[in-house]
């Protein structure tokens, strides 16, 4: 999330104006503008709006909460009774890593990890969820002190121990880049965090496991066992050349 202040001094003030709907800063009167995320261009734009406030007032609480109702992410909420199916749906047979929220009260979701969610870090191997009043006996060590917490299970290897599940918890009051460190750290992405904040982080094109199923042991080893989604074509059993003798004689 970025914070712009806009000179109404400048020879562009008025193109600016108009281009980012503008409505009160030339009156003298501060305005705040939010532009969605996810969106760009002329459709950011459009769905932007302004957020009303008094200069006088030193309580942020209701600008923070309508920035918060209307900021787009990918965090599921789900039951605590849940969680563990998730785990193995996720992070074993996915094998994606999971970051999850734990929180209580009234303030919901923090923008920091709303914002995690939608990092280009994390967008093909992890999933995001949150837990709204954890109950603490399915947290061993987790008290109310530690909320809001952010916790973190890497994708687990096939071979794992049930029971055994590595865990880190994270403090979920911590600034929004201390807790991107984290989670990347945790989940071996330290490195690439790095070259990508630098501008040398090159995305790798995705290998792609083409090739013909003419058993069902292949069905198993190339669908069942992929552990990732399977496309197939059926293809009819007729040549080009066929084809075109049956039709074109």
């Amino acid at each position: 999330m970025y914070v712009f202040r806009v000179d109404k001094e400048a020879d562009d003030f008025l193109e600016i104006k108009k281009e980012y709907k503008l409505t009160k800063i030339g009156d003298h009167k501060p305005e705040l503008r939010f532009y969605p995320n996810q969106l760009s261009g002329e459709l950011k734009g459009k769905a932007s709006f302004a957020i009303l406030f008094s200069r006088d007032t030193k309580d942020i609480d209701p600008i923070l909460s309508e920035i918060q109702e209307n900021m787009r992410h990918s965090v599921m909420e789900v039951q605590p009774s849940l969680f563990n199916s998730m785990i193995m749906q996720y992070a074993l047979e996915e094998q994606k890593n999971i970051v999850y929220y734990m929180y209580e009260g009234e303030k919901g979701l923090s923008i920091n990890f709303m914002a995690l969610s939608n990092h280009p870090l994390f967008e093909d191997n992890s999933v995001f969820l949150a837990l709204y009043n954890p109950p603490y006996e399915y947290f061993e060590g987790l008290t109310k002190e530690m909320l809001p917490n952010v916790g973190v299970v890497p994708k687990l290897d096939v071979g794992f121990t049930e029971g055994h599940i590595q865990q880190q918890n994270i403090d979920g009051g911590l600034p929004f880049e201390r807790i991107l460190g984290e989670v990347a750290r945790t989940v071996g992405k330290e490195q690439e965090l790095y070259e990508m904040e630098r501008g040398i982080h090159k995305k790798a094109n995705k290998a792609r496991n083409f090739g013909e199923i003419t058993s069902d042991q292949d069905f198993v080893d190339r669908c069942i066992n992929y552990r990732k989604a399977c496309a197939i074509a059926l293809i009819p059993a007729v040549t080009q050349i066929d084809y075109e003798m049956a039709n074109f004689e």
